[in-house]
């Protein structure tokens, strides 16, 4: 098991917090990335979240909870970045960013909400190392976990499984 820590929701500064979990077992540190658009809420800008390397010896998780994953995917593969996820609900080409991510030799990921269907990961299975099952509404720091996605979750071991895919 790997564990990326979020800093989403900490009071810190991103610096002093990035430190901290630097100091711990952590695997990863995951960025939330929203530009107000996907989600309502927006992250600091890329030209601030560029320097999340300096205060860190670890990979980077990176979340994209955009609209236009695209224009993300360029910069943030310039990082120490492990992951890149971005949603299945996306209105771009979905296989299309999937190889632009593995094109700068990143494992990729695609995150799915609370709402959306497991079978929506089907086409694009082949390409993945990771799913990210939402456990909330994305966007938001400190909800409350929706108990329905361990369902959920388990729908998604089968479905790697009946595949037999290392995801």
């Amino acid at each position: 098991m790997k564990v990326s820590v979020s800093i989403l929701s900490s009071t810190l500064k991103p610096n002093d917090i990035i430190s901290k979990v630097d100091t711990t077992d952590a695997d990863f540190i995951h960025l939330d990335i929203m530009d107000g658009k996907f989600v309502e809420n927006k992250t600091m800008p890329f030209r601030e979240m560029k320097h999340v390397s300096d205060y860190t010896s670890k990979r980077l998780d990176v979340h994209l909870m955009v609209e236009d994953p695209s224009n993300y995917i360029p910069l943030y593969a310039e990082l120490n970045t492990e992951y890149i996820t971005f949603h299945v609900e996306v209105d771009e080409d979905i296989e299309k960013n999937l190889k632009m991510i593995k094109d700068y030799s990143i494992k990729c990921g695609l995150s799915i909400c609370p709402e959306t269907k497991v079978s929506s990961l089907i086409p694009y299975l082949p390409y993945l190392d990771m799913i990210l099952v939402m456990s909330v509404v994305p966007g938001k720091g400190g909800q409350s976990f929706i108990p329905e996605t361990t369902e959920k979750i388990k729908e998604v071991r089968k479905l790697i499984e009946s595949y037999n895919l290392n995801i």
